[in-house]
């Protein structure tokens, strides 16, 4: 028989979002355990060697924390955000059981408590916090026209740094990258100081942040600007996903030492068909096409939207089931709901409401 452990309150996925909301409800003296199913911050410890987060340090610092003042402008290494993490929990002493694959929620005792079923144990809660983002779920799209397995490829999540790519595919010379945002952007970035051909296919234009000087001066500002414009209307929605960097990018573009094509449609015979009927031959193609929500161990018990990603949620709450809260997701609570400058606010309101509804069980 497995081991059963119980909080009043257990949180799903150990990044950021879960050890903030755990750092909130501690301060309110509320019992609460976070599970995560591989390490403390794993998945930025996973990301791309060199790889930066893309917002500046004062904005991704989680509650409790202070003010970064010695590089508060600076756009953290990911891996050192990683170590940021792991520190934060450690400091905060926040109780993470780690490597605990949740896998399935059922409501028990006549809809008053949560169990959570994994492997090695189960967990019973009255409140369950999903707190596992999107990292674990990369997106790749169907291809209309099919694909027959001709040309290598994979997701941007399992690309780490050009010379391990090169240690892989010691022949690939012509890479093409799929997908227009941040991530396509920092590929070819990372990939054009090295010997590659590169190509980039997207569905619509292809359009880099303004890196000249006042484009970064816009930048600079528009953090600052942004705090105010969510203090005036903390739910305000918007169009939450950014362009790709400037910068080295947009050189690259603007030079046409990067080709750009067109939506991909298939794949035959080593050869990409795009949507404009043009086709070419590549050793290599990588997916920068985003992700799901991971939230497949709620598919039992949770009613999802029509496309099947997202669940009902209405500022953080579970639309159909009580007491079961979202954190991390996109436009859940406001447009920065999916970013780390989101989740350390959304955390600090989530664990007031969660507090607010312990009470009404209790």
């Amino acid at each position: 028989m497995k081991e059963k452990k119980y909080a009043d309150i257990i949180i799903v996925g150990g990044g950021p979002a879960g050890l903030a909301t755990a750092y909130c409800l501690q301060k309110l003296n509320i019992d609460c355990l976070v599970v995560e199913k591989n390490k403390v911050g794993n998945s930025w410890g996973n990301m791309p060697k060199y790889w930066r987060v893309v917002s500046p340090q004062w904005t991704n610092m989680l509650p409790g924390s202070g003010f970064p003042y010695s590089s508060p402008f600076s756009k953290p290494w990911v891996n050192s955000y990683r170590e940021y993490l792991l520190q934060y929990s450690k400091i905060n002493s926040i109780k993470v059981h780690e490597e605990i694959n949740i896998y399935n929620v059922l409501q028990i005792d006549n809809c008053k408590k949560f169990k959570l079923t994994s492997d090695d144990l189960d967990f019973e809660c009255k409140i369950i916090v999903s707190a596992t983002g999107y990292y674990s779920n990369p997106y790749i799209p169907s291809l209309p026209r099919g694909d027959d397995d001709s040309i290598r490829s994979f997701h941007v999540s399992e690309y780490f740094s050009p010379e391990r790519l090169k240690k892989l595919f010691p022949h690939c010379t012509k890479i093409l990258i799929v997908g227009r945002r941040v991530s396509a952007g920092q590929l070819l970035t990372d990939l054009s100081k090295h010997d590659f051909s590169l190509s980039i296919s997207a569905r619509g234009s292809v359009s880099p942040r303004d890196g000249s000087f006042k484009g970064k001066i816009k930048d600079f500002i528009y953090f600052p600007y942004e705090e105010l414009k969510v203090k005036l209307n903390p739910n305000i929605y918007a169009d939450s996903f950014p362009h790709m960097d400037g910068g080295k990018t947009e050189e690259l573009l603007k030079e046409k030492i990067v080709t750009v094509h067109s939506n991909i449609v298939g794949i035959r015979d080593r050869h990409v068909v795009f949507e404009d009927g043009a086709s070419d031959k590549f050793d290599l193609i990588i997916y920068a096409t985003g992700y799901k929500p991971s939230l497949a161990y709620l598919k039992d018990i949770v009613r999802f939207e029509d496309d099947g990603d997202m669940p009902i949620i209405k500022d953080m709450h579970c639309s159909d089931i009580e007491n079961i809260f979202f954190i991390g997701l996109d436009q859940i609570y406001n447009f920065r709901s999916r970013y780390l400058r989101g989740i350390r606010k959304d955390a600090v309101v989530l664990a007031n409401d969660i507090n607010v509804a312990l009470r009404k069980i209790k």
